[in-house]
């Protein structure tokens, strides 16, 4: 069974990514890097309807509808920065294609930051409250231990006083 049976990105799928991403920094020039465009066909299948990506032998997705088929390869191309989904026909001709520049994702990222920040407050918060309490525990039992003093002394004084009339 090879790689690619078992379900496993095989070396010369990574080859062809490594080499599209080479082939774009050339072009461009060297220092600048430009994210490389992840494409996404919908095609038909023996048993129904596939998302390819790219030139990809194997599938990345198997679907019983042409409208699930482009619901799986809206999903997988909203997940990458820049993307694209070709939709062909039964015949294989195409008919029409969607670009994704990937703010779906950079609104999925925010939202995690936002989140995580939102959690670290709340926690800074807890802790604040905690050692507030803390604090007013301590400032409540050493303002009682004086009381007990002042009367403990007040009491005594007023003891001597009494022995003394």
């Amino acid at each position: 069974m090879s790689a690619a049976e078992r379900g496993q990105t095989s070396f010369v799928e990574e080859a062809r990514e490594i080499f599209a991403t080479v082939a774009t920094v050339s072009a461009i020039g060297e220092g600048a890097i430009m994210p490389v465009r992840i494409i996404y066909h919908v095609l038909p299948a023996a048993a129904g309807w596939q998302v390819r990506r790219g030139s990809a032998r194997r599938a990345s997705a198997l679907c019983t509808s042409k409208k699930a088929a482009m619901t799986a390869a809206t999903a997988l191309a909203k997940g990458k920065p820049l993307s694209q989904v070709v939709i062909h026909a039964a015949d294989g001709t195409i008919t029409g294609d969607h670009t994704y520049d990937g703010s779906a994702l950079a609104k999925r990222r925010k939202t995690r930051v936002s989140v995580a920040k939102a959690q670290k407050t709340k926690a800074r918060k807890a802790a604040k409250r905690r050692k507030s309490a803390r604090q007013g525990a301590e400032t409540r039992r050493k303002h009682a231990k004086a009381k007990a003093v002042k009367r403990s002394t007040a009491a005594k004084k007023a003891a001597s006083t009494r022995r003394h009339r």
